[in-house]
């Protein structure tokens, strides 16, 4: 296969930032699951879901009320970083503007959905963090535009330390789920400074004259991604929602715990989705290409997930009874349910992120409200009967469908390449699993033994060859072509 030696520059920024996100996301995700096993032992799981409840609907209302800005923001600024001065002060008044609406907004809804424990003062404290976190989305999208990838690497690594470390005394000291969630305000607050500082010293702030009609301006050309971020969104996010409608505090703990641990095996597709993003976003507008990167990050995602999901089916019962013995049998189960999503949620961070940046929101919207339709409509009955395992079954059923709908929108872009490496792959992983059940070893040695024979079977079979890995390490190590 013929490689475009412009795209050996693309895929050093790409490597090189998702790198840095990768290194403050590892330290990042290994604090959050220490709190995670803590918050279930200490306060159980019922409390466990209550916190995740309000922290959710929190996170659902700042993106909901950004719409798509976000996203918008990077692109354009990404685009025109010359003009930054033009937009800089608008944006951040709307911004701020924006936060207090959207805590007024959350207020009349959490009240109207109360259930008994939803206290006035949980629901404060969440305010809080709803008002910071939204206030952060816009301050990291201007550093993002400009590919400041380092300083928000340290913006996620103090939050989580500032969040964890506060988190953890206050379960020990004086368990109060209010007092827990300001620990989460207060991680954020510390992030917002990192970016802010950033903003002041590298850009400066001038006051420029604005009107009303600059904010609509703005909202209006985000709302096709707005549309699309507000289905994903729900799409990873309303299950929560729904089971603690439907099934109350103690069954959003059961879910949302496993889901806790699905979630730091985000990691690598968040970080190549951002670091991509302003990259894809320039080429395009630039009209160079960058197809056959596009298809060798999906490759390199799918080689991740796919292991991780069939391996996992190995070790989940065992790993969560050792790690959160208050869920039981049934915390394991859950999540060797939402194991199966991984493949899926790691393909849909990249492909929405090609179909954002090549000005195809609009294709992304519509598949995403398919999935978030069907999410919901399945979801009603699934909760109802079946509780955190019907909502872990139509997670894997509704991204296997958005992700289907978006390879059939980015099909021009050839990112399903070499299916004879994809065939090295599944079988690696077939080969792993296999192992893995005649073996049954402890959990721990399990992913050891199953990384060891995953990997000398991937070779064998030539799915990663060492030409791979000498480009990977060249791409790494080379310099960027600015």
């Amino acid at each position: 296969m013929n490689h475009n030696p412009e795209e050996h520059g693309i895929g050093a920024r790409i490597t090189r930032y998702s790198a840095i996100l990768a290194v403050s996301g590892i330290l990042c995700k290994m604090l959050l699951l220490v709190y995670t096993v803590l918050a279930v032992d200490i306060l159980g799981k019922e409390q466990f879901g209550r916190i995740e409840y309000f922290i959710e609907m929190a996170i659902i209302f700042s993106v909901l009320i950004d719409f798509g800005l976000e996203q918008t923001v990077t692109r354009e600024i990404a685009r025109r970083r010359d003009e930054l001065q033009r937009y800089l002060y608008p944006l951040l008044t709307f911004r701020l503007a924006a936060s207090l609406f959207s805590a007024v907004f959350m207020t009349l809804v959490m009240r109207m959905l109360a259930q008994p424990g939803h206290t006035w003062l949980l629901l404060i404290s969440s305010l809080t963090y709803l008002i910071v976190v939204m206030n952060i989305m816009l301050a990291r999208a201007i550093v993002r535009s400009f590919e400041l990838m380092a300083y928000e690497g340290l913006a996620n690594i103090i939050d989580k330390i500032i969040h964890i470390g506060l988190a953890i005394l206050v379960l020990y000291l004086l368990p109060s789920l209010p007092v827990i969630v300001l620990c989460y305000t207060a991680g954020s607050l510390a992030a917002l400074a990192v970016y802010m500082y950033v903003i002041l010293t590298r850009f400066g702030i001038r006051k420029t004259a604005y009107t009303l009609q600059d904010w609509i301006e703005w909202q209006k050309r985000a709302v096709p991604i707005g549309l699309s971020a507000a289905c994903i969104l729900l799409l990873h996010r309303e299950d929560t929602a729904m089971v603690n409608w439907i099934r109350g505090d103690a069954e959003t703990g059961l879910y949302r715990a496993p889901y806790r641990f699905l979630e730091g095996l985000f990691l690598f597709p968040q970080v190549i989705a951002i670091s991509a993003y302003p990259v894809f976003s320039k080429l395009f507008h630039e009209k160079r290409p960058f197809q056959e990167s596009a298809a060798l990050l999906l490759r390199g995602l799918l080689l991740m997930s796919l292991p991780m999901a069939i391996g996992g089916l190995c070790v989940a019962d065992e790993m969560m009874l050792w790690l959160t013995p208050e869920l039981g049998a049934p915390g394991g189960f859950v999540f060797k349910l939402l194991l199966l999503s991984l493949p899926f949620i790691y393909a849909n961070f990249l492909l929405g992120t090609i179909l954002n940046a090549a000005n195809r929101q609009h294709l992304n919207v519509r598949a995403s409200a398919w999935g978030l339709f069907c999410n919901a409509f399945f979801n009603i009955p699934a909760i109802y009967y079946y509780g955190a395992y019907g909502a872990s079954v139509v997670t894997v059923l509704t991204q296997g469908l958005y992700c289907i709908l978006m390879l059939i929108y980015t099909r021009d872009f050839h990112v399903l390449q070499e299916w004879r490496r994809y065939a090295s792959i599944l079988f690696s992983c077939l080969l792993m699993y296999a192992a893995l059940s005649w073996l049954d070893w402890p959990w721990y040695a399990s992913i050891l033994i199953g990384m060891i024979i995953y990997s000398a079977s991937l070779t064998l079979t030539k799915g990663l060859t060492k030409t791979d890995i000498n480009n990977l390490v060249r791409v790494a190590i080379k310099k960027s072509d600015s």
